[in-house]
């Protein structure tokens, strides 16, 4: 397969076609993406999402350390919150965490399959909508 030839996908709609269209003639969409560039983004997602994973889980231990041993020698960190700060926190921690995860999975899929699952793009979205309106509302009351 030349590079004129090769499968071009609609990144909206996910019509798929060999020709060189301007236009997606199901959703008027002007921009196809090969089955490669969608791979090299998906590459991209699941190194942005492994490390964010991999980041908070570090995050998480070394807080929970915090919060669960104070009283440890050399310890010059102490959490003076109450349980309702624990709770927010191990919240945002868990939101921040299933986003890494949900964008380490939607990279995996579009480097195996060349083309994206909207349904995990749908998770991602609402799980940082999520995040987005606790921190108003963390805002609002804090």
């Amino acid at each position: 397969m030349t590079g004129t030839d090769q499968m071009r996908i609609c990144y909206k709609c996910d019509y798929a076609t060999t020709q060189p269209l301007k236009a997606c003639p199901q959703c008027g969409q002007q921009q196809f993406r090969t089955a490669s560039q969608i791979r090299t983004l998906g590459w991209v997602l699941a190194v942005i999402g492994a490390g964010l994973t991999i980041f908070m889980a570090w995050l998480s231990v070394v807080v929970g350390q915090v919060i669960l041993l104070p009283n440890l020698p050399g310890t010059s960190t102490r959490f003076t919150g109450g349980p309702n700060m624990i709770l927010f926190i191990v919240g945002v921690f868990g939101v921040v965490l299933a986003i890494g995860i949900a964008s380490f999975s939607a990279g995996v899929f579009q480097i195996r399959n060349g083309r994206r699952n909207k349904g995990l793009v749908k998770v991602m979205l609402v799980l940082a909508a999520m995040f987005i309106i606790v921190a108003g509302i963390v805002r609002v009351f804090v």
